[in-house]
């Protein structure tokens, strides 16, 4: 790819990102609804995935926060185990074709 295709892609794409959401066409009325926040922010009041699970205070943020780090914990240890079993079991294969 030639230098100037990626500038031009470049400033492409910041002309793009720079426009404002209400020049994206359709009725001045029409606002687009953020699903998500994109920004940061302090405070405790926060969606878990769904929208039954939420936290108002403190305590459930904590809870939630503790609980998604044993969740990512454990998908890590099951990754290690499956892969650990995957090696295993190619090593035994090896070993009885020799």
């Amino acid at each position: 790819m030639k230098v100037s295709t990626v500038i031009a892609v470049a400033l492409l794409s910041t002309a793009i990102n720079a426009m404002d959401m209400d020049d994206m066409g359709g009725d001045g009325d029409m606002k687009m609804m953020m699903m998500m926040p994109m920004w940061f922010w302090t405070g405790n009041d926060v969606y878990w995935l769904f929208k039954e699970l939420h936290s108002t205070t403190n305590g459930e943020f904590a809870g939630g926060m503790i609980v998604t780090f044993i969740i990512g914990i454990g998908i890590e240890a099951i990754t290690y185990l499956r892969n650990y079993v995957y090696i295993r079991s190619q090593i035994t294969a090896i070993r009885k074709t020799e």
